[in-house]
Formats: structure tokens, C-alpha cells, sequence
């Protein structure tokens, strides 16, 4: 299944206690891997959950409540 399916699909697709493995959720906030790790080791992004000592994953519902706090109105900037 292509990246972007898999997005979609968790998208459309999800439950209350779904979570996004780092490949879903970076093809959902359209950026690199390697970002989401350098923003998890600068404590910036979305909230995340350990799983393990390697195991990373992200529940939607905190990816897109981080998007909503970084809301920039570029009036307010003025």
C-alpha cells in the first residue's frame, strides 16, 4: 500500500485507540522521518507515545490537536 493510502486510510479509517506508526504520521503532517525524530529528540512536534525502547507511535487526535495550537494568524504578527 503506497504512503499516501496509508495516511487515508488511517485518516478515514481510525478508532478511538488507533495509533499512527512515524511513517503514517509523517505523510499526514507531510514531512520527512527524519523530521519527526529530530523534532521527538528537540521535544517539538506532536505528543508521542514509547512503546518499547524503539517502538514510537502517535494517536491522531494528539497529531491534530498540535496542528490546531500552531495556528499562525499572520495579522497578528503585525
Amino acid at each position: 500500500m503506497p504512503v499516501t493510502d496509508l495516511a487515508a486510510s488511517a485518516s478515514a479509517n481510525r478508532t478511538d485507540d488507533e495509533v499512527w506508526t512515524p511513517k503514517v504520521c509523517a505523510e499526514f503532517l507531510h514531512v520527512h522521518l527524519a523530521t519527526l525524530a529530530r523534532w521527538r529528540s528537540e521535544c517539538r512536534g506532536p505528543r508521542y507515545l514509547k512503546i518499547g525502547p524503539k517502538s514510537v507511535r502517535y494517536r491522531p487526535e494528539d497529531v491534530r490537536e498540535w496542528l490546531a495550537d500552531n495556528v499562525t494568524d499572520p495579522k497578528s504578527l503585525r
